[in-house]
């Protein structure tokens, strides 16, 4: 019985135990419980801001009363005048934007006759908009009627991202006459286009344009399909410098008339030359792109002679054509065609091969070159157009004695060696005159612009260049003129007769380098340059000396008697260098011994105490032509 009493105490103690611990754990989980949610950031949108205003400020109040602003009334006399001057500035400002609009127009505005009619009606300003408008309308009108066919148009890439338009081709059936008519409103205006303004600058024409846009006609008449392929073969010889930089400046008068009639074509071009590695024939990809290909032949490297049978073969074996274009080649040079062949009858061999495979393959060629026999004769066969080269053409003499030089100045030893002993005979003669003080001297350069010397002038820019540098040894004061002298009829800005570019008053080495770009072309007459040309030099009080520069013998229509009285009445000592005169020899040169010719050269060295130095490459006689 006692133990079952003490069984049942221990088990109230341990029920008890029990929630003790219980209540114990309560609270400690309650304690943490806020421990940790009093730790807790309290939420932006759990705050309430209290703020206590005054009940006064919440009664309305009555707005201040303002003194209503007393506006005094304008005098009619005085609202007219500022009306005027309101309207007057109005005007001011609109005919200054008015003249702005007219200056910066890229091609003369000319009215109309509706226009001056409108103009005359008219009393009080017009909107300057509409005007503008009206004037643009006109001048797009008109400048389409003026433009050159030398000028891209619209389509060249001038104006838009894509370089040309492309012909469809789908004008089968030849492109024919009817379509001319589109390709004639590209030439120069009629008088009665312009309504009696026949005005056109100079510098808009060009015999190279009226050449490939006469090839272009050709092309336009005869295309059956639609399709053509043109490659020019350039002669990119010395002589051919200037005309290849022609050609390319007047590419888009032949592609402006592909263009508006609707042909499609591809361009591309052949050039050849012969250099001191060997001859040089080089085929570029046929574009539909003109600018690409006038860039292409702008950066061309012009050097050494040429053969254009070569040139013709090459093109005729290698060059892709389209199969349904006509094909088309633009032969351009100023000399006659020749072959590097040295076998026997290699120039007939290789020429009636160009004949028979030319007609094989239905290659229509058209030239641009020398007036021989077998370039008319090539394009006659072929169907083609032949002309001229503009700025007339190498004479044979030249073509086969070969009158370049070379760039670089190790060849030219001997041609800088002439050079700086005209300047040190020039500083010689100045020293010994006792009555020129300071030893004064005024030089004037004669200078041969024909074609002939074409091959020269990069030689001849390194002679100046030792010329200048030598006289500069001597400590002269001395001052140089230019006169050229050349017979270049069909030739753009190219010397035709004798020309005085500078009087002798230039000092700066630099400005006369610049004087020589003019392009060169056509013969020359030494006698009539000096009778004619000499007499508009304006010499100082100083000592006078004409340096006369050619690689031809002296000619002209005036008698050698009366060149020779104007050198000796304007008291100049003569210095040549030119070529080898009948009778003379190098050794008598060299040692400065009495030339024994009759010609102008030699008697007016003897007789103004100049000294004479041989021209390398120069012509032994003078061209038959002349």
């Amino acid at each position: 019985m006692l133990g079952f009493r003490f069984r049942n105490l221990y088990r109230v103690r341990d029920i008890n135990a029990f929630f003790i611990s219980l209540c114990l754990h309560l609270i400690a989980f309650i304690i943490t419980g806020f421990v940790l949610y009093s730790q807790k950031p309290i939420r932006d949108e759990e705050v309430v801001q209290l703020s206590f205003i005054d009940a006064n400020e919440l009664r309305p109040r009555r707005p201040k009363s303002h003194k209503p602003i007393e506006i005094k009334p304008i005098d009619p006399t005085e609202r007219q005048n500022v009306t005027k001057e309101i309207t007057r500035k109005i005007h001011d400002e609109s005919a200054s934007k008015f003249n702005e609009v007219i200056a910066q127009a890229p091609v003369p505005v000319i009215r109309n006759a509706s226009v001056e009619r409108n103009m005359e009606k008219t009393e009080v300003l017009p909107d300057v908009m509409t005007m503008v408008e009206g004037l643009r309308q006109d001048e797009i009108m008109l400048s389409k009627q003026m433009s050159s066919r030398n000028a891209p148009e619209a389509g060249d890439g001038m104006s838009s991202f894509r370089q040309r338009v492309r012909g469809s081709g789908a004008a089968g059936g030849g492109l024919g006459i009817a379509r001319m008519t589109d390709v004639v409103d590209i030439s120069f205006p009629q008088e009665d286009q312009l309504e009696g303004n026949t005005d056109i600058g100079a510098e808009t024409y060009s015999p190279f344009g009226d050449a490939l846009f006469n090839i272009a006609q050709h092309i336009l008449t005869y295309n059956q399909t639609g399709y053509a392929d043109i490659v020019f073969v350039l002669d990119t010889s010395l002589s051919m410098q200037d005309n290849i930089q022609k050609v390319a400046d007047a590419l888009f008068s032949m592609t402006n008339a592909y263009d508006k009639a609707g042909l499609d074509y591809r361009l591309g071009f052949v050039e050849f030359s012969v250099r001191r590695y060997g001859e040089k024939i080089e085929i570029d990809p046929l574009t539909s792109d003109p600018m690409l290909l006038q860039r292409r032949m702008r950066s061309l490297r012009i050097s050494g002679n040429e053969h254009a049978l070569d040139a013709l073969w090459k093109a005729l074996i290698y060059l892709e054509f389209r199969p349904e274009a006509e094909k088309h080649l633009i032969l351009v040079t100023d000399e006659p065609a020749t072959t590097g062949w040295t076998e026997k009858n290699a120039y007939y061999q290789r020429r009636d091969w160009v004949l028979q495979e030319s007609g094989r393959q239905n290659v229509i060629v058209h030239v641009l070159g020398y007036n021989e026999y077998f370039q008319r004769q090539l394009a006659q066969r072929t169907n083609g157009l032949w002309q001229e080269i503009p700025g007339g053409q190498r004479p044979s003499s030249v073509v086969v004695q070969g009158t370049g030089l070379p760039t670089s100045r190790s060849s030219n030893w001997k041609l800088l060696k002439s050079f700086r002993d005209i300047a040190r005979h020039i500083a010689r003669t100045s020293d010994a005159n006792s009555k020129i003080s300071d030893a004064a001297v005024e030089i004037v350069i004669v200078l041969d612009y024909s074609l002939s010397m074409a091959g020269k002038i990069a030689a001849l820019r390194q002679g100046f260049t030792e010329f200048i540098g030598t006289i500069d040894l001597f400590a002269l004061d001395y001052s140089i003129g230019l006169m050229l002298f050349a017979e270049a009829k069909n030739a753009v800005n190219a010397i035709d007769g004798v020309t005085v570019l500078a009087q002798p008053t230039l000092t700066d080495p630099e400005k006369f380098m610049n004087l020589l770009t003019l392009p060169m072309g056509g013969d020359e007459h030494l006698i009539d340059a000096m009778v004619e040309g000499l007499p508009k030099i304006r010499f100082r009080q100083a000592q006078r000396v004409v340096f006369i520069i050619t690689d031809e013998p002296s000619t002209g229509n005036y008698d050698v008697d009366e060149a020779l009285d104007v050198c000796r009445s304007l008291n100049v000592q003569v210095d040549v260098l030119g070529p080898l005169p009948a009778g003379a020899t190098n050794r008598m040169i060299a040692e400065g011994y009495q030339l024994p010719g009759d010609d102008f050269q030699s008697l007016v060295v003897n007789q103004t105490g100049g000294i004479f130095r041989l021209m390398p490459n120069s012509l032994a006689i003078a061209d038959a032509n002349q």
